[in-house]
């Protein structure tokens, strides 16, 4: 047999096997254009169109990395907070992708329209995961909603339709809302999701609900109105704890739509509204649970705004159509249509805005923002598009992509990371590795490492205990932390390990909120000290107790008692050398 004969009977099994493959994939009604540069350490932005494509876009780049056909008109695109997964629910069914795009299962039950119905999407969710992915919670179009496990499994369902679904961030707790008002579920004693847990631990309802949303562990919910303009935020246990009237129409003029979100720490709140008159205008509204003083719990005091904030010069026609929070709850981003035609970055401390976007009239439906603040898309139903701002860069669109259809949902994906609360309470920390994945990551209080040895220092955000594994023998890793507050320069990565405290150098301390720190499998700061492929850690920064020099009003009275105290020495020694006698003259010599 000749040499060309050959190469033709293995371009003919190739694409016979190529066919086959086409054939395999059209069969599932799935047609997928992976791309292998959609690492795990890489920012990207997933979006779904009216058509039942998903498609991701790379960051900064704005290059189309993967698409896939779901079919059917796509109504909501979230990603689980360790950012490794995509839930997508579409007018045919829901779809669960990894990063890379790969379909790991699908259900053939649609999902129901959001409130108002498309072509105004807003920011309403009728999907949500929690931050491992193992478990999902959706409103379907058969007036049921089901919770799944990761493998999509139906665990349980429950006869209500929803409009918006929110899981918290642990698993354990989720919250439905809808025309029929309120449901909260929760996993039962055995702390398992499992059938008997269908049934709601609370409901209301009296109200119609546009959004709801959850705090990471479910021990708070807040909803925002469909018509009467009102944001409620309620206890895990059902309790009311305060409600406040944000739209600014009269009250009972109805049409008020309300968004809000909830920070994962469940320690801010965002409220933002629409005037369905197009009369009244709109403002965007930020909770503290401080605002009482006691930063530990909420209250009904805690119902005074921090801030408020509209455009200038305002217009009836403004509306806040979207918003939300950073993962780490320092950012809020919000969009909308009017003079809200704008995308607006806001530190929670402050009502002016970090960011606003130019030019105006482009009217944001949906928004997501990366973890740092930096990276905000948006979702252009009425333009087909899909816009990425550099917040450090330019007023405009760092790129916009035109899609064929409406783009019905967009969502941000971090480079792969964990987060947890801190041991303190002072917010959420987020940990994301170059390499490898972070598992088993838990906070750890000050009070439970030894004290011998311990370096004189303050430990904010207390410690972590966490492993990265899938590692090469040897390897080293960049850690990157984000924690809940700036981390002051000169500061210092404590490690207990085998009985003994030692410093892990920081490669970025520069006063932000951002650390870098380098470790090494089998080696400095790898705990079991074996090149495994597995580094397991406990640390966490410190800052250096340095004295605080005293102000001149701290130390004005030891300045007047020290110059009591000169001025009494100086009158003894004066007072002594006078009364002492003089010693008696010698006689001169005859």
């Amino acid at each position: 047999m000749s040499r060309f004969s050959t190469k033709v009977d293995k371009r003919k099994k190739f694409l016979a096997t190529l066919t086959l493959t086409a054939i395999l994939i059209l069969g599932l009604g799935l047609t997928s254009v992976p791309n292998v540069s959609a690492t795990p350490q890489e920012t990207i932005v997933v979006a779904g169109d009216s058509s039942g494509k998903v498609f991701a876009l790379g960051v900064p780049s704005g290059s189309l990395l993967w698409s896939v056909e779901i079919g059917g008109d796509t109504r909501s695109v979230v990603v689980s907070d360790n950012n490794q997964y995509i839930l997508v629910g579409t007018s045919d069914g829901i779809a669960l992708l990894d990063r890379t795009g790969l379909v790991l299962w699908t259900k053939t039950i649609g999902v129901n329209p959001t409130h108002p119905t498309p072509p105004f999407q807003s920011d309403t969710k009728l999907v949500s995961i929690s931050r491992d992915g193992s478990y999902m919670i959706v409103a379907h179009n058969d007036s049921k909603v089901r919770l799944y496990n990761n493998a999509g499994m139906e665990i349980w369902n429950d006869e209500f339709s929803a409009n918006s679904v929110a899981i918290s961030s642990n698993g354990k707790s989720a919250v439905v809302g809808g025309s029929g008002g309120i449901r909260y579920y929760s996993v039962g004693a055995n702390d398992i999701w499992d059938s008997s847990d269908s049934s709601p631990a609370w409901k209301i309802t009296y109200l119609s609900i546009r959004k709801v949303a959850i705090s990471s562990k479910g021990d708070y919910v807040v909803t925002g109105d469909r018509s009467q303009g009102y944001a409620r935020l309620y206890s895990g246990n059902g309790l009311l704890i305060w409600n406040y009237y944000v739209a600014l129409a009269p009250l009972g003029y109805g049409l008020q739509r309300i968004s809000v979100d909830i920070s994962r720490d469940g320690k801010s709140i965002v409220a933002g509204n629409d005037d369905g008159w197009d009369t009244f205008g709109a403002q965007l509204i930020y909770f503290s649970i401080g605002a009482d003083g006691n930063a530990g719990s909420w209250s009904a005091a805690d119902d005074i705004p921090i801030w408020n904030f509209s455009v200038s010069p305002a217009s009836g026609q403004d509306d806040v159509r979207a918003v939300a929070f950073s993962l780490d709850g320092r950012y809020i981003v919000s969009g909308g249509a009017g003079g809200y035609s704008h995308t607006f970055l806001h530190k929670i401390e402050s009502s002016t805005p970090l960011f606003q976007s130019t030019p105006w009239g482009y009217e944001d439906e949906t928004i997501d923002v990366s973890i740092d603040g930096r990276y905000i898309v948006a979702a252009d139903s009425e333009m087909n598009a899909v816009r990425l701002y550099d917040t450090m860069d330019n007023t405009e669109p760092l790129w916009t992509y035109y899609a064929d259809n409406k783009v019905r949902s967009v969502a941000i994906l971090n480079p792969r990371s964990e987060s947890v609360e801190t041991a303190t309470g002072s917010g959420i920390a987020i940990l994301s590795s170059s390499s490898g994945s972070i598992e088993s990551l838990v906070p750890v209080a000050e009070e439970t490492l030894p004290t011998k040895g311990k370096p004189n220092a303050k430990f904010p955000y207390g410690f972590f205990s966490f492993s990265i594994t899938g590692l090469e023998p040897h390897e080293t890793v960049n850690l990157t932390i984000t924690l809940p507050s700036s981390l002051p320069a000169g500061s210092h990565y404590w490690k207990y390990q085998n009985g003994n405290w030692f410093e892990v150098p920081m490669g970025d301390n520069d006063g932000d909120e951002t650390i870098i720190i380098q470790l090494t499998d089998g080696g400095l700061g790898d705990a079991d000290g074996v090149a495994n492929g597995k580094i397991v850690d406990v640390g966490g920064p410190g800052v250096p107790n340095i004295p605080v020099p005293w102000t001149l009003e701290q130390l004005a009275p030891w300045i007047l008692l020290a110059v009591v105290i000169v001025a009494i020495t100086i009158f003894a020694v004066v007072t002594y050398k006078r009364r002492k006698p003089l010693p008696p003259k010698t006689p001169p010599l005859s």
